[in-house]
């Protein structure tokens, strides 16, 4: 029972918090408030599959925000019809698309070349890769912000089939969906949790550790650039700060849905409800009468719990594996 609970507590706590917000606030039980708390989550979830692969091999990538501004910033300045903030080029918008993820992959490489090659410490290096972005960001658009988007650049964030479920949901589901079954059920999936489990090992084994550590980079990179095309979408248009903060809410709910910060451990599952978790709670407060601050306030103290959680969990799995029958 106990293990039951550990593996399942994002989705209790879910639950409970959903119960407990539409007691105090009726009007959260509606439809569309759930499709909302969908959209809201569709970006923080597409960003979440990429911290996930990276944690499975014992990673972080805490880069994944600012290759989110970065990668928007750029494409809509291909793009935006307007000369005074845009290039004036009005790229094809599907070559632009192919552009930033290309992007988004390169960023990916560079962050695998210092932690595989030069064996820095992956926590620095996407620290570092977040600030250089960040800078860059400001320096390429002199604060300006970026609108004037053809709408074939803006359909997958803004577009509704039936005006009612948002195309960004379908594919965010879809996205953890298809993660899961790759972790499941294929090699790359397989070689992740070994990686995570005892790099050493996993090279004996004949894994080629480098490789699978660098394809979990590129795809975080990549899902980055996704979000940020999704998310300038949603927007219409793409400021200097967009996706600022969001690597907390990122490493929270990979966390909080069980992913393991000692690598080779965790589902794309268990991080689903802690992004929905993040969803609830940040659409629950902002329809109550209370401060905007409390939502920051409640993310850190969530950060802070699922950290206690995952040791708490591994102190049981030690336990469990060690017990005799």
């Amino acid at each position: 029972m106990t293990r039951f609970l550990l593996r399942n507590a994002v989705w209790i706590v879910l639950l409970f918090t959903t119960i407990a917000f539409v007691a105090v606030e009726p009007r959260l039980l509606s439809v569309r408030i759930f499709i909302n708390v969908l959209e809201h989550s569709s970006i923080l979830g597409i960003l979440v599959i990429g911290m996930i692969f990276c944690l499975l091999a014992g990673r972080f990538d805490l880069s994944s925000e600012s290759t989110l501004g970065f990668t928007a910033l750029v494409g809509a300045w291909m793009v935006s019809t307007n000369a005074f903030f845009g290039s004036g080029w009005q790229l094809p918008p599907a070559l632009v698309i192919v552009l930033m993820l290309a992007m988004g992959a390169a960023v990916g490489c560079i962050n695998s070349f210092f932690i595989i090659k030069l064996r820095v410490n992956a926590f620095i290096v996407t620290l570092a890769m977040l600030l250089a972005l960040r800078g860059f960001t400001y320096v390429f658009t002199n604060a300006n912000t970026m609108y004037d988007l053809p709408p074939s650049f803006t359909a997958l964030g803004g577009y509704s089939i039936g005006g009612l479920l948002p195309v960004s949901v379908i594919l965010f589901l879809s996205l953890f969906i298809v993660s899961q079954f790759v972790l499941s059920y294929t090699a790359f999936g397989r070689d992740l949790y070994a990686i995570g489990g005892n790099r050493e090992a996993a090279f004996a084994a004949g894994i080629r550790v480098d490789r699978r550590t660098l394809t979990a980079f590129v795809l975080s990179g990549m899902l980055g650039a996704l979000a940020a095309w999704v998310l300038a979408g949603r927007l219409q248009a793409v400021t200097i700060n967009l996706g600022q903060g969001m690597v907390f809410e990122v490493f929270a709910a990979a966390v909080i849905g069980g992913g393991s910060l000692a690598g080779g451990k965790g589902t794309m599952m268990g991080p689903l409800g802690g992004v929905l978790l993040l969803g609830v709670i940040t659409t629950g407060l902002s329809v109550m009468p209370i401060s905007s601050f409390w939502v920051d306030a409640v993310r850190g103290v969530l950060i802070l719990a699922a950290v206690v959680l995952w040791r708490v969990t591994e102190i049981f799995e030690e336990r469990w594996r060690t017990s005799t029958p």
